[in-house]
C-alpha cells in the first residue's frame, strides 16, 4: 500500500459515534474511544437488556488483561446467550467493534468477551457469586 491510499482504510465517523480505522503503519485497527467510554457503552447495553447488577471494575494498572471489566448477571443461561449476543451485535452496529475472543458461549454460565481493553464477564449468579470477581480485583494490588 502507498501513502497515496491511506484515505481508503478509513471508517466514515458519523456525528456523535467514534469511529475505528486502520493505522498503515499498525496491524490492528486504532480506536478513538477510552476503555472507561467503551466499558460504559457496554454496561448501557447490557442493562436495556435487563441485565443485573451491572458493574465496571477499573483494573489499569494491576493487570496488562485490560483497563476494565464489565461484570454482569444473567437470570439464565439463554439470558445470558441473549446478552452476550446483544453487546457483540451493538457493539459491530455502533462501534466496529467484535471482540477479539469469546469464552463459555457453549456453556453459557460465564460468557468471556475480549474488547482488548475491556473484558466483559456475563455470570449465572451462582457462579458470579462464587468467582467473586469484583472483590478480588478491587483488592488487588498495584
Amino acid at each position: 500500500m502507498t501513502a497515496n491510499n491511506t484515505n481508503q482504510d478509513r471508517v466514515e465517523e458519523q456525528p456523535g459515534e467514534s469511529a475505528a480505522h486502520t493505522d498503515p503503519v499498525a496491524a490492528e485497527p486504532v480506536y478513538t474511544e477510552t476503555a472507561e467510554q467503551t466499558a460504559r457503552e457496554i454496561a448501557l447495553i447490557l442493562e436495556d437488556k435487563k441485565a443485573m447488577n451491572v458493574e465496571i471494575v477499573d483494573i489499569e494498572g494491576k493487570t496488562i488483561l485490560a483497563d476494565r471489566f464489565v461484570i454482569a448477571t444473567g437470570t439464565s443461561v439463554t439470558h445470558i446467550k441473549a446478552l452476550s449476543g446483544e453487546v457483540e451485535q451493538v457493539m459491530k452496529e455502533r462501534h466496529q467493534r467484535l471482540p477479539g475472543h469469546i469464552e463459555g458461549y457453549s456453556t453459557g454460565r460465564w460468557i468471556l468477551m475480549d474488547y482488548s481493553d475491556v473484558i466483559v464477564h456475563i455470570f449465572h449468579a451462582e457462579d458470579r457469586d462464587f468467582y467473586s470477581l469484583e472483590k478480588l480485583w478491587r483488592t488487588a494490588r498495584t
